[in-house]
């Protein structure tokens, strides 16, 4: 887990690589999670031909959520979290 410095100049690496067979990334924001109490989190979850949902190891931590916004990649939709989401899903980018 990435303590990421209060800035938009935090990059996710590049090198980052979907499992085979992914259809779709979304980008999921947790609202103080049980693993990160005192702060946000941004994870990749990787939707496969199958719908199989695999989540990323590599994630981003910081105290102020705008921080892992701006960090969301570009041109992607804030969608917010459904009724039966995990409760600390707080949004979801697609």
């Amino acid at each position: 887990m990435t303590d990421t410095p209060d800035t938009p100049d935090t990059p996710l690496p590049e090198e980052r690589e979907p499992p085979p067979g992914t259809v779709m990334t979304q980008w999921v924001i947790y609202d103080h999670p049980s693993d990160h109490p005192n702060g946000y989190v941004l994870r990749a979850a990787y939707i496969g031909q199958d719908n199989t949902i695999t989540i990323d190891n590599a994630a981003w931590y910081s105290r102020n959520l705008e921080t892992l916004r701006r960090i969301v990649p570009p041109g992607l939709v804030n969608l917010s979290r459904f009724a039966d989401d995990d409760p600390a899903i707080l949004e979801v980018w697609l």
